[in-house]
């Protein structure tokens, strides 16, 4: 009986470091952890004004940008992101809802709202992101946070093309000094974008 306990004993305490050794992969990983991002709206510009006619905004974004992650593009034209680095929602919502709101905070219109099939608004506000990424260099650190919005603004029998655009410098790549470039870039495109949307009249 004794030949057979010492092998039994081997396969349980063999059986036994597999098992811990397979629980341990599962809480063990070398994937960074996912971490979401925010940026603000445009504050509220000071001075009163008068609304005008509602105004819908319609944003769309060129191929490669559609993404909830923070994106990178290397001096070799390499679209990439940052490891882990998230915005809350992909960005043809995120940053549609962030241009809305901006808008809104100013008080230039009576209502602003992304367009609705078949809708009334007086002016329409037609964007594209064209850039909404970070600029890598060659050792692969983070250079500059770029933004361009364009397209066009139709009111009534009026249409005028509308171009918003910010590069902020970065040093490094830590994220909340990239985020930081974001919030700031973002808030000199609104502030563009807000000088070309001013109702006619």
């Amino acid at each position: 009986m004794n030949s057979y306990a010492t092998p039994l004993r081997i396969l349980l305490a063999l059986s036994f470091v597999l098992s811990a050794t397979a629980c341990s992969d599962l809480l063990k990983s070398d994937r960074p952890v996912d971490r979401t991002w925010w940026l603000e709206p445009l504050e509220p510009q000071s001075g009163a004004t008068t609304p005008a006619a509602p105004l819908g905004v319609e944003l769309s974004v060129v191929p490669g940008l559609d993404s909830r992650r923070i994106l990178t593009l290397s001096p070799e034209g390499q679209l990439s992101h940052y490891a882990g680095a998230n915005w809350p929602d992909n960005l043809p919502e995120f940053l549609g809802s962030l241009v809305v709101r901006s808008l809104q905070a100013s008080g230039r219109f009576e209502r602003v709202a992304p367009v609705r099939t078949g809708g009334a608004d007086a002016c329409r506000l037609h964007l594209e992101a064209r850039k909404f990424y970070a600029r890598l260099d060659a050792d692969r650190q983070t250079r500059s946070v770029e933004i361009e919005l364009a397209g066009r603004l139709d009111c009534a029998d009026e249409s005028r093309p509308v171009d918003a655009a910010a590069s902020v410098p970065v040093s490094g790549n830590h994220m909340p000094t990239v985020v930081a470039a974001y919030q700031q870039g973002l808030d000199q495109a609104m502030t563009a974008l807000l000088q070309q949307v001013a109702p006619p009249g």
